[in-house]
């Protein structure tokens, strides 16, 4: 019992220390992303500075080469926009929304 205990708080811990804020990561946390490199990372970075991201629509709208799949594999390396990991049904919401 207390084994199980122990580990369901580790596993916590590490989810938490992996997980990386698109709106507070910086260039260099950004290129050690797979699939980040520094152009990437400098364009996320020049888009934020206008305004935050709102949501993974939002991101995916304002910086090229971020689609659904890259969307995904950045979550899932622990990436989240607005505390929230890559939901494509979310995506979807925000980006029709945007798009009336």
């Amino acid at each position: 019992m207390i084994k199980t205990v122990i580990a369901m708080a580790l596993s916590l811990l590490c989810s938490w220390a992996l997980a990386l804020e698109l709106n507070q990561a910086d260039v260099s946390e950004l290129q050690n992303l797979k699939g980040v490199g520094p152009k990437t990372a400098e364009q996320i970075v020049a888009a934020r500075k206008s305004q935050r991201f709102n949501d993974w629509g939002d991101f995916q709208a304002r910086v090229k080469g971020i689609g659904p799949g890259k969307a995904s594999a950045l979550s899932k390396q622990g990436l989240t926009v607005g505390g929230k990991p890559y939901s494509p049904a979310q995506a979807q919401k925000a980006a029709t929304a945007k798009s009336k």
